[in-house]
């Protein structure tokens, strides 16, 4: 019997670096939608965790937002794109976002404002594509566990004045016996919320808005 190799590697799959990240920055269960765009728009958004310093992994970590131009393969934010966070002491992580109208991108993360504060949800958005942020805010948590976590997001484009924005959040388990999840919106005015929507063992949860109505539909299970 013989073995047969062959003599180069296959070709990589077509694509583009757009920046990088570390073994662990990738994602968990409780992440939502890192990539997104507008149908007919041409323009692809992105947020992931990443670092600056690669030997300096852990703690050094941020969220990285970027959209792609597909009309003349350009990265409106540059390799790497746009770092978002407080700091480097911030830990920035775990992001996902939601396209609106106009391609603004709204992007769920987490962080924490100082090593001896805790975690808790933020709220970002990138009204024009290529900008800064225009909007970081962070959520109003109802406290009785230290930190709040693993945000998601879901919009409900409006054809005119502004996107109908829906947030949740849960704590974490290794601080409380229970998982208390959640909900936030924002209706182009002000925020609202913290809603309670459910306590479970564990929770794994999705969020989905209506395109036609303020309306949202939540998803959780008990691990």
């Amino acid at each position: 019997p013989s073995i047969h190799r062959a003599a180069t590697p296959p070709p990589p799959s077509p694509g583009r670096v757009i920046g990088r990240t570390y073994w662990d920055y990738q994602a968990n269960y409780s992440q939502g939608y890192q990539v997104g765009r507008n149908a007919g728009e041409g323009i692809v958004h992105f947020c992931w965790m990443t670092q600056i310093r690669l030997d300096q992994w852990d703690d050094d970590r941020y969220v990285a937002y970027t959209a792609y131009r597909i009309s003349d393969d350009s990265l409106l934010q540059g390799f790497g794109g746009d770092f978002v966070g407080l700091g480097v002491l911030a830990r920035a992580g775990y992001p996902n976002l939601a396209i609106g109208q106009g391609n603004t991108a709204h992007v769920a993360l987490h962080q924490r404002e100082d090593v001896p504060l805790p975690y808790s949800p933020w709220y970002l958005s990138f009204p024009i594509v290529g900008s800064a942020i225009h909007t970081e805010e962070e959520m109003t948590t109802p406290g009785g566990c230290p930190e709040y976590l693993w945000p998601k997001i879901a919009v409900q484009r409006k054809t005119t004045d502004t996107d109908y924005v829906h947030f949740i959040a849960h704590d974490n388990v290794n601080d409380c016996p229970l998982n208390q999840l959640y909900y936030w919106r924002y209706d182009g005015w002000s925020w609202q919320g913290p809603a309670l929507i459910d306590t479970v063992g564990r929770i794994g949860d999705a969020i989905a808005a209506d395109p036609d109505s303020p309306k949202v539909a939540i998803v959780t299970h008990s691990l």
